[in-house]
């Protein structure tokens, strides 16, 4: 195979790997390495093709490969380090990314693969290093949107949310279609977002853009549920509440006391918690999503059960204020039958939801 040809198998290959086909780019790379065992750059490509395809065992001997070829070629060192983290070899793979820092020491590429490293090893006691080396990657490569990215893990793991709200945010502005910052950045406005609508808005919109740009990825729809399920939640607490007002303002007649005014004011009341937390939903929920949470809702055991239990405690509240001459021992049994479903339901879905978190990769 001619050096031209063999150049162009090793372009293709990264196109097929780029349009997630790393199979077919594994056979394109096959006879030219038939000729050329020792291509290093042809090795570490192939090395990602098994990455990229779950062998990680084999992915790790094509970048041994590629390093016994050429021992100075970066982008293997690259490589290694990243699969032998993914293998949980963390000394090993901090090595092989400092091996990189030291063939290129004023490349990016070096400084962000042993972030990641370091990164995927989480060890409290490096947090801060870990954040220093994300900065001269960014420093190096102010371009590059992974580095700001890195930053943002950094930051994260530090509890400096202002700080990677912002590197998520730039990095973002440098690929507005990356999906996983997308997601991170997201999970920073569902922290504390309950009563602050614009975050709820921005957590919710982060997730659903994130699951359409990854139609592989998991954490992001189910983090819409837990989104779905908390408005659920919501709308128990609000019945609880309304239980108590209807209790309250209906004990006079039920005890034999005049109707007026304690029945429909305790109705208007009723009426007013209902209405205020219909509203407050609805405007801290963008319009264009509505429809995409309520089907995840209709789709979401946990979120549907939840939501059963609301209702049921809603439907109380009602028959309370319907019928304040029916008897009071029907109606205390009543609900105190509401009542604990609600809680019970409530704890039991929130634990159901929990076990649906897909796990960490």
């Amino acid at each position: 195979m001619t050096g031209h040809a063999a150049g162009h198998a090793v372009e293709r290959a990264h196109a097929l790997l780029a349009a997630g086909r790393p199979q077919q780019a594994a056979a394109v790379l096959a006879p030219h390495l038939a000729e050329r065992p020792d291509d290093a750059a042809a090795l570490t490509v192939l090395a990602y093709c098994h990455r990229d395809g779950g062998d990680l065992t084999g992915a790790l001997e094509a970048a041994d490969a590629a390093l016994g070829a050429d021992p100075r070629y970066a982008q293997a060192w690259v490589v290694r380090a990243g699969l032998l983290a993914r293998l949980s070899r963390a000394a090993e793979a901090e090595h092989a990314a400092r091996e990189v820092i030291r063939l290129l020491p004023d490349n990016w590429a070096g400084y962000r693969t042993l972030g990641y490293v370091l990164l995927k090893a989480d060890d409290r006691g490096r947090r801060q290093e870990t954040y220093r080396v994300a900065l001269r990657a960014v420093e190096l490569g102010p371009e590059e949107a992974g580095n700001h990215f890195l930053v943002g893990l950094a930051a994260h793991r530090l509890g400096d949310t202002p700080t990677a709200q912002r590197a998520y945010e730039r990095a973002l502005r440098l690929d507005p279609e990356d999906a996983a910052t997308r997601y991170n950045l997201s999970l920073l406005h569902m922290r504390g977002s309950r009563l602050r609508p614009r975050r709820w808005a921005r957590a919710v919109e982060g997730f659903a853009d994130a699951a359409a740009l990854d139609a592989t990825d998991r954490s992001a729809p189910y983090n819409l549920q837990v989104m779905a399920w908390s408005v659920a939640s919501g709308a128990g607490w609000a019945a609880l509440a309304g239980l108590v007002v209807a209790v309250v303002g209906t004990a006079g007649a039920r005890d034999g006391g005049p109707l007026l005014p304690a029945v429909p004011v305790t109705a208007a009341a009723l009426a007013a918690l209902g209405t205020g937390w219909a509203l407050w939903n609805r405007s801290r929920t963008p319009p264009r999503l509505r429809r995409l949470l309520l089907t995840l809702a209709r789709a979401s055991g946990p979120v549907r059960t939840m939501a059963y239990a609301a209702v049921l405690v809603a439907c109380y509240d009602v028959a309370a204020v319907a019928l304040p001459r029916a008897d009071a021992l029907l109606m205390g049994a009543a609900g105190d039958v509401a009542l604990w479903t609600l809680l019970i339901t409530r704890w039991l879905s929130h634990r159901a939801l929990r076990r649906r978190k897909p796990a960490a990769g």
